[in-house]
């Protein structure tokens, strides 16, 4: 088969871990079968960590366009390698997958190399060899403006090679009967039926402590003599370090009985908690987009996030939610108080939601993409 009849989409995990870029790399997987399909190209894609039998269980694209490496290192390179040179697209979920596609772009100077930028991972970068990497990179596909601009500053991209493509909602989301899960979801976590639920889903990682938890529970303290009925769940996967810090702040502000840690949540799971909520907050203020402010929003959740950063995005500018300063305490508190006295009345615009962060949206827009490189 011709190198234009071949496109490569390279991953670290797909199906075997959660997270936003794991999410990401899903729905782009689906993306890229549907346009091979209709281009009457033959797509391939891998996975560094995912298993062959993980890769082969997905449902986003047949297994037989797909191949897990288990970790494998070496084997992985050399079969993306001996791809990658007659590929005519050789599409990077991370920026560590760089030096795979030196190699390819030095052998094959006429494939093109799409890298996707998600947010930290690009301008926290250290320097050295993937920064000089770079320079081969064809389009750069950022999840967000804030994200774009980032990347555009901290590496003096030019604009010409950057693409703005937000996150979509996962093709296969449905609310189906999850809220059958919610009575006994609260009774584990002692809420009762008079509470007013906030909910934060994100990990808790000591090296990025910018996601906002720890300044709503400092506005909670403000708020719980007023509002007694007040709860707040952080959900999410943690590290020892940040998860003594959060806990230390719930025993600081003596909001034991006001604050749950549940602990990692299973993708399985995760309707039956945006459904138990009442309002989805996390104003952070290096975020690159925050795909769970869509999914809240998509399960009827009024949002708040930060201004500052690709929240901004994924909340349309403000006109899905609300936006407030990070670190403002009092805006903060302000904004959740709005919250309450609004529920019922502040749930997000669902067709427009749809219509910005729909599939189909995803879709075309990366179908446009690849249709002019």
């Amino acid at each position: 088969m011709a190198k234009s009849d071949n496109f490569l989409f390279v991953t670290l995990n797909s199906f075997s871990a959660t997270g936003g870029i794991e999410k990401v790399c899903q729905s782009l997987s689906m993306v890229l079968h549907k346009y091979a399909l209709s281009h009457e190209m033959n797509m391939r894609m891998v996975s560094m960590y995912d298993t062959t039998e993980q890769m082969k269980k997905n449902k986003y694209l047949p297994s037989a366009h797909c191949k897990g490496f288990s970790g494998k290192r070496l084997s992985f390179a050399i079969s993306t390698f001996r791809f990658g040179i007659n590929a005519r697209f050789l599409i990077l979920s991370h920026l560590n997958l760089l030096p795979i596609a030196w190699l390819v772009k030095l052998f094959s100077p006429k494939t093109k190399i799409i890298l996707l930028a998600h947010g930290i991972e690009i301008w926290l970068i250290p320097p050295g060899i993937k920064k000089r990497m770079f320079g081969m990179v064809d389009k750069m596909v950022c999840v967000s403006r804030y994200t774009a601009q980032k990347a555009m500053s901290v590496f003096n991209i030019p604009e010409h090679k950057i693409s703005v493509i937000n996150n979509a909602l996962d093709p296969f989301l449905e609310i189906g009967n999850e809220a059958l899960k919610v009575p006994e979801l609260k009774k584990k976590y002692g809420i009762n039926q008079k509470d007013y639920v906030l909910f934060t889903l994100t990990r808790l990682d000591s090296r990025e402590r910018y996601k906002g938890y720890d300044h709503v529970i400092k506005a909670m303290y403000s708020l719980k003599d007023s509002y007694p009925h007040l709860k707040y769940v952080i959900g999410g996967s943690s590290d020892a370090v940040e998860l003594d810090f959060v806990k230390s702040l719930i025993q600081k502000f003596n909001l034991t009985n006001n604050v749950v840690i549940t602990g990692f949540i299973d993708e399985s799971e995760l309707a039956a908690h945006f459904l138990m909520s009442d309002l989805f907050i996390m104003p952070s203020n290096q975020e690159g987009f925050g795909i769970s402010f869509i999914e809240a929003m998509y399960f009827g959740l009024p949002v708040i996030g930060g201004n500052a950063d690709g929240s901004v995005d994924a909340i349309a500018n403000g006109e899905l939610g609300t936006l407030v300063t990070p670190g403002d305490i009092e805006s903060i508190k302000q904004s959740i108080i709005t919250a309450i006295n609004q529920k019922g009345k502040n749930i997000p615009d669902h067709d427009k939601l749809i219509h910005l962060f729909g599939f189909e949206t995803y879709q075309k827009k990366w179908e446009n993409l690849l249709i002019q490189m």
